[in-house]
């Protein structure tokens, strides 16, 4: 071959780059932003005819050409400033160095001999998971069910690798993967279950976080979720009021106020009843007796309701007692007055007699 020939196909394959599927021999590195990573590629330069080895990327975008004519090296094209050539092209060491990774440097770099695919290698450039976020179906439970809670995040890692895989950690109050037994975790941790649930649920804080893992490699941890609380209907557990029963009062007096409270989610309505009357005296949670009359005593009941569910209710009773002088004489006591009195009577008449006797 003469040379007008080697250097028509030199042109030619600069031209028209191609690349084949990579061979079985394909190895993968892996890279932070920001190192230093050296893709190592070794060639054969003892063929006895013009060969050329280039180095191309998935996108066939060509960063490297070295051509060989009877063994020695005919001429070199560089054609990427992000990489150095670190080998030696005597002995068909032609590796090259990425000084500060960056993302996007992140590829599939094919070594070619001619248009074949001799070796590649897979730089995957470790990127941080995106934020998390948990997400559930938006309802609101009732005590005794089960929610499954989902966090959600996605690797960043370039170009993709299917041999990676997001391990989840979720937190608790700020408890790591807690192990209470209504807690149930899929593979990778990716799905909680919470089951059985119970009202104190409904003050827990649930975040989680996800971090990239392979058969030989730990990559970075996203950003944590928000909190995510989840919406459980509860209550009313007991209406509870805040006086004994029965409740002593004096007539005339102004009591303090009387007060019925529970615990609902998501919120409790009031209803105060006279009992003895049938009446309703009150809707809300206080319940004021104005200054004491008698006709106010009686029994009182305050119901409390879930406002979410009608059936979720509970009743507590209140007597009230209202003490009072009494302008009602007995009939034992009108008997002794009346015995009283006629003493008095007789007493006075016997006396006027006395006086009568002495003045004559």
């Amino acid at each position: 071959m003469d040379i007008w020939k080697c250097v028509s196909l030199w042109i030619l394959l600069h031209i028209c780059p191609d690349i084949n599927a990579c061979p079985a021999n394909s190895t993968s590195k892996y890279a932070r932003v920001g190192e230093t990573v050296r893709l190592q590629f070794q060639v054969d330069v003892n063929f006895k005819q013009f060969v050329v080895y280039d180095i191309l990327m998935s996108n066939q975008v060509k960063v490297l050409g070295i051509a060989y004519f009877n063994g020695a090296n005919f001429t070199s094209l560089y054609l990427d400033n992000s990489l150095n050539f670190v080998g030696n092209l005597t002995t068909g060491n032609l590796s090259v160095e990425i000084s500060k990774v960056k993302l996007q440097n992140g590829n599939v770099y094919s070594m070619n001999r001619d248009t074949e695919s001799i070796s590649c290698i897979s730089l995957y450039v470790l990127g941080i998971p995106k934020t998390t976020t948990i997400q559930n179906d938006n309802k609101i439970y009732s005590v005794g069910n089960n929610v499954t809670l989902t966090c959600i995040s996605h690797s960043t890692t370039n170009p993709s690798d299917p041999k990676l895989n997001l391990q989840y950690n979720w937190k608790v109050n700020n408890v790591v993967n807690p192990t209470d037994a209504r807690y149930i975790y899929s593979q990778f941790k990716q799905t909680l279950i919470v089951t059985k649930l119970v009202k104190e649920d409904a003050n827990r804080n649930f975040t989680c976080t996800a971090t990239e893992y392979g058969p030989t490699i730990t990559g970075l941890t996203s950003a944590s979720s928000d909190g995510h609380t989840i919406n459980i209907i509860y209550g009313p557990d007991r209406c509870n009021i805040n006086v004994q029963s029965p409740y002593i009062l004096a007539e005339g007096n102004t009591p303090a106020t009387i007060t019925c409270q529970s615990d609902c989610f998501p919120s409790c309505s009031y209803k105060w009843t006279n009992s003895s009357t049938g009446k309703v005296v009150g809707f809300e949670g206080e319940f004021q007796l104005d200054t004491l009359t008698r006709y106010e005593a009686g029994n009182y009941t305050c119901s409390c309701q879930n406002t979410a569910i009608i059936d979720h209710r509970d009743t507590t009773s209140l007597q009230v007692i209202v003490n009072f002088a009494s302008f009602f004489i007995t009939k034992a006591r009108q008997k002794l007055l009346s015995v009283r009195m006629k003493l008095m009577y007789t007493l006075s008449v016997k006396l006027t007699a006395m006086q009568d006797q002495k003045s004559k």
